[in-house]
């Protein structure tokens, strides 16, 4: 019993503070409704000044499906300040009859300060990827109707800008690959000019090899036929030689006997004249011979001359031959080398139309929306709230104060 007591007790001093506390708020009611009104006036008065003199923003969103490229890299584009300074050269057309202004300039008539520059344009394009493909664009002006009509000019800007990129890539590639085909082109020529120099000193050293051996076959035919011919001719001279000397002894054999013809012996006539007979036989073959080697050796210089001037000749066409092969080879690599980089420059530009971008609008864009209005009934609710704290507060505030003027005067009466 002793110990729930105090519990009791406790229960019941809390339950006439919080009664207490109810009387004072509900005894000082008029200043709470008071500083609640006050601070709702004030709410109301911030919202009517922003409502007037506040800088409104529109926004406008448009859907695009795109398939090419990726939603990644048209987010990346959008925030480029390539594409963002051709924005800023759009030419908005309907704002006011016969007026037809650049968004920069629209942007630095409506804004303060101006924003017509990259960065401020930059912080009104917002892009975010959807799901599968979507990609979103928004687009926030100071006008309403510009800023429907920016998020249309935008879309169309886009697609127009990716276009002119993948077409200046293509131009870029085409002009590498006409550079390096030049280079090639002058490769193929300059090894081309060498291989025929290489070709036609290399036919310059056969046709001097080949005439020098040919030179050479002829001096050897020449000595050859010539040692033959000396050595018939010696034959020939011997036996000439004995040829004379027999006639020579049958006149002498003759001329010796000439003063006694009957000492003549007949048997020695007959044999001298048979001794003459063979060496005339003798001599006469020679000269037969030594006739017909020269002949022969005559006609053999005139074929071995006649042969190889056929060689040379045949050695000459085939050279001939080989270098306008060689020369149509050559023209051949480099008229296929400028076929090969026409087509490969035509395929890059066909390749840059199939990689052209793809974006489809899915919603065009949409009726542009404030997007920076006031939200009356949270700054009034928040505002209607600091009202009762600070009301409440005065309340208990004045009554503390009163508390402690009471005590300041019960002490000065009891000194007195």
């Amino acid at each position: 019993m002793e110990n729930k007591e105090p519990n009791v007790q406790q229960m019941n001093d809390d339950e006439i503070d919080l009664v207490e506390l109810f009387r004072q708020v509900w005894a000082g009611r008029w200043i709470i409704l008071i500083t609640t009104a006050a601070f709702v006036a004030m709410a109301v008065i911030y919202i009517l000044l922003s409502s007037y003199t506040g800088t409104k923003e529109y926004e406008s969103q448009v859907t695009l499906m795109v398939d090419s490229p990726s939603p990644d890299s048209l987010i990346t584009v959008t925030k480029s300040p390539l594409f963002i300074s051709e924005v800023l050269k759009i030419r908005l057309i309907g704002l006011k009859p016969g007026t037809a202004l650049t968004v920069a300039e629209l942007l630095d008539q409506q804004t303060k300060p101006p924003q017509g520059n990259i960065t401020g344009l930059t912080d009104r394009i917002n892009a975010t990827k959807g799901n599968a493909g979507i990609l979103l664009i928004t687009v926030k002006m100071p006008d309403q109707y510009t800023a429907k009509l920016m998020a249309d000019s935008l879309v169309e800007k886009l697609t127009q800008f990716l276009k002119e990129i993948q077409i200046k890539r293509a131009v870029k590639n085409q002009e590498l690959l006409a550079s390096d085909t030049s280079r090639k082109f002058q490769q193929i020529r300059e090894t081309a000019s060498r291989n025929l120099q290489y070709l036609s000193k290399g036919t310059s050293k056969n046709i001097e090899f080949l005439n020098e051996g040919i030179t050479k076959n002829i001096q050897y035919q020449n000595d050859g036929s010539a040692k033959e011919i000396q050595f018939l001719a010696e034959g020939y001279h011997k036996a000439e030689s004995d040829y004379l000397q027999s006639q020579k002894a049958l006149a002498e054999y003759y001329k010796g006997n000439s003063k006694n013809p009957e000492s003549i012996d007949s048997l020695e006539v007959k044999r001298i004249n048979a001794d003459i007979k063979l060496k005339y036989n003798v001599y006469s073959s020679l000269y037969q011979q030594l006739e017909s080697l020269k002949i022969n050796a005559k006609k053999q210089f005139e074929q071995v001359k006649i042969d190889a001037e056929k060689q040379l000749q045949i050695a000459k066409l085939d050279a001939n031959e080989k270098l306008e092969q060689a020369k149509l080879d050559a023209e051949k690599q480099l008229q296929q080398v400028l076929i090969d980089t026409k087509n490969q420059i035509e395929q890059v530009s066909i390749d840059a139309v199939k990689k052209a971008p793809e974006i489809n609008v899915l919603e065009p864009a949409t009726s542009a929306t404030q997007v920076n209005t006031v939200n009356i009934k949270k700054i009034v609710m928040v505002m209607g709230f600091l009202g009762i704290i600070l009301g409440i507060g005065i309340v208990f505030g004045k009554k503390y104060w009163d508390k402690s003027v009471n005590r300041k005067n019960v002490r000065h009466k009891g000194n007195s």
